[in-house]
C-alpha cells in the first residue's frame, strides 16, 4: 500500500512522521584510516543479506506522486531496489529521496546483453538477435558498432520485442552487422535542464559491475548520478542549469564510468559520501563538476579508488576530501572549449590525498585557490599551470 500526502510520502509501511536534515554527521574523513592499507576492496561498504523491497518502477511512480503534490519527501524502505533503468529526474523539482542509513540500497539489474544475428541496414526500424533477451519497451540499448565520427557505439530505444526481434523507435541511422553486441545502457538517476531542489540522502547506489561484463562505451553510461544542463562547448550552456542538487551521506560504488557527473549544474551539492570504485580505471571521475558547472561543492567525501576532477567548471569548492589510491587525487583542466572565464576562482582546500602514482593536484587555470592540502606518499604533490593561482601551505610528506 503507497500513501501520498502534502510534502510526506509513505513506502509500504515506512513512514516519515517529521525530521530534519541537517547534512551533518556524515562519514567524510573518519574513515581515512583506510589509507593504512586496504584500498583494494576497501572495507564493508554496506553489503548485507538484505532483501529485494521494489525496482525503480516503484521510485519513480512515488517521483511522480510528490511532483505533482509540489514536492515531497520520499522515505524508501530498508532493503534492495533493483534498477532495470534509470530513474529519471526530468522536469522534477522539490524532491527528497531519503533512505535508512548503510541500510537502503540501489543495485543495477545484472546486465543485459544480446548479440545481432542478422545483419540490420540503415533506414531499418528493427535489429535481429540471435537469442531472446529481456529488453522492454523505453530501454535505451547502446548498439556497440561504428557510430558517428570515431564513435564505436550508437544509442537506440526500444519500441518493443517480440520474440528475438527489438523494435526501435527511429530508423537505424549505421549498418548493424551480424555478431555486434547491444546492452542495456543507463545511470542509477538522471537529471537535466528542469530538474531543481532534489536531496538523495542516506542511499547507497551500487552500479554492479560485477554482473556488467560488458563495460559500455559511452562513458556518461553506468554512473551512479548524471545530471546534464543543455550545453554547447562553442556557445556554453544553451538551457537552464541543473539547480541546487544535493547528495549527502550517500554510499556510492562499482560503476563503470564514473560515480557523479555533473555538466551545467550550479549551487549544488556533494557531502559527506563514500565513493569506492567509480570507474574502472583509477583514473575515473568520482565526482565529476564537468562542463560549465558553476558554484558546486565537494565537501567531507571519502573517494577510493578513483578522484574529483573539474573540467571547464569555475566558482566551485573542493575541501576536507580524502582521496585513497588514484593516479591524479584531484584535477581541474579546460576541455577544448575556447570561451571566457572557465576554469577560475575555484578553491581546493584542506584535501588528504593518499598514494596518487601520477599528481596530488593537478591545476591548469586562472586565479584558483590551492591551499592547505596534504598529499601522503604521491609521486607529485602539485602541478601548477595558469596565471594568479594561490598555492599556500600544502604539504608533501611520506609515510
Amino acid at each position: 500500500m503507497v500513501t501520498v500526502k502534502k510534502s510526506m510520502l509513505l513506502v509500504g509501511m515506512a513512514l516519515i512522521a517529521a525530521m530534519c536534515i541537517s547534512g551533518q554527521g556524515g562519514r567524510g574523513n573518519n574513515i581515512a584510516w583506510w589509507a593504512a592499507g586496504a584500498v583494494q576492496g576497501a572495507a564493508d561498504t554496506g553489503e548485507s543479506s538484505k532483501k529485494v523491497v521494489g525496482t525503480e518502477k516503484d521510485i519513480q511512480q512515488l517521483i511522480k506522486q510528490a511532483d505533482a503534490d509540489g514536492g515531497g519527501i520520499i522515505s524508501l524502505l530498508e532493503g534492495i531496489y533493483i534498477l532495470h533503468d534509470r530513474i529519471s529526474l526530468e522536469d522534477i523539482q522539490n524532491v527528497t529521496i531519503i533512505g535508512h542509513p548503510g541500510g537502503t540500497e540501489l543495485r543495477a539489474a545484472k546486465e543485459l546483453v544480446g548479440t545481432v544475428g542478422k545483419n540490420a541496414a540503415v533506414g531499418q526500424k528493427y535489429i535481429e538477435l540471435q537469442d531472446k533477451v529481456e529488453f522492454a519497451k523505453g530501454m535505451t540499448v547502446e548498439i556497440q558498432t561504428q557510430g558517428a565520427g570515431k564513435q564505436d557505439f550508437f544509442r537506440a530505444v526500444v519500441a518493443g520485442v517480440d520474440g528475438t526481434r527489438i523494435k526501435l523507435t527511429a530508423p537505424l541511422e549505421y549498418v548493424v552487422p551480424s555478431g555486434t553486441k547491444v546492452i542495456g545502457a543507463y545511470n542509477g538517476f538522471w537529471g537535466c535542464s528542469g530538474t531543481a531542489n532534489i536531496r538523495l540522502e542516506d542511499i547507497t547506489i551500487n552500479m554492479n559491475r560485477e554482473e556488467w561484463p560488458i563495460p559500455p562505451r559511452n562513458h556518461t553510461c553506468h554512473c551512479a548520478i548524471l545530471c546534464q544542463g543543455l550545453y554547447s562547448y562553442e556557445t556554453g550552456p544553451v538551457g537552464a542549469a541543473v539547480e541546487n542538487f544535493k547528495v549527502v551521506n550517500c554510499i556510492i560504488k562499482n560503476a563503470h564510468h564514473r560515480g557523479i557527473s555533473w555538466y551545467n549544474i550550479a549551487n549544488s551539492e556533494v557531502c559527506n559520501c563514500l565513493i569506492v570504485d567509480a570507474g574502472d580505471k583509477l583514473n575515473a571521475e568520482a565526482i565529476g563538476f564537468d562542463h560549465f558547472a558553476r558554484n558546486c561543492k565537494a565537501v567531507g567525501n571519502t573517494v577510493i579508488n578513483s578522484h574529483i576532477e573539474l573540467n571547464d567548471a569555475s566558482d566551485c569548492l573542493v575541501k576536507d576530501n580524502v582521496i585513497v589510491n588514484v593516479k591524479t587525487g584531484i584535477w581541474l583542466w579546460r576541455w577544448f572549449t575556447k570561451l571566457p572565464n572557465l576554469c577560475v576562482r575555484n578553491k581546493i582546500v584542506g584535501n588528504v590525498i593518499y598514494k596518487a602514482s601520477k599528481t596530488g593536484i593537478r591545476i591548469a587555470g586562472d586565479d584558483n585557490e590551492i591551499t592547505d592540502n596534504k598529499m601522503v606518499d604521491c609521486a607529485e604533490g602539485v602541478n601548477i599551470s595558469g596565471a594568479g593561482n594561490i598555492v599556500l601551505r600544502n604539504k608533501c610528506v611520506e609515510e
